[in-house]
């Protein structure tokens, strides 16, 4: 059965999983639907605190690797959105809290 989705981000988990799987879809090309939505929906929805566009899309490329080379982990590629309340390396968090204020952690 041939995937036909015209809205990556209409994919459940397990659709885009598949779709990575059988190179119907690229990783990149997830990210790239899941950040064009979200230019698009937070200025007015104020979802999400802190976009960080480039990190995702290199995090994508290495997924698209590691896809092409048969080394993908179960979740490999799919997106993800983080709660302001876990740690990323170097990545601003402040749990929307002004006394974190422009907090980086050295952690994950």
């Amino acid at each position: 059965m041939e995937l036909i989705v015209t809205d990556l981000t209409a994919l459940t988990l397990a659709q885009a999983r598949d779709a990575l799987h059988k190179k119907e879809v690229t990783a990149t090309e997830l990210t790239q639907a899941h950040l064009k939505a979200i230019q698009a929906g937070n200025p007015e929805l104020n979802a999400y605190v802190l976009v960080t566009a480039e990190h995702a899309l290199a995090q994508a490329k290495e997924c698209d690797k590691r896809l092409a080379a048969g080394k993908a982990r179960d979740l490999e590629g799919l997106t993800l959105g983080n709660k302001d309340l876990f740690c990323t390396t170097g990545i601003r968090t402040t749990a929307c809290s002004k006394i974190l204020g422009d907090f980086k952690p050295a952690y994950e």
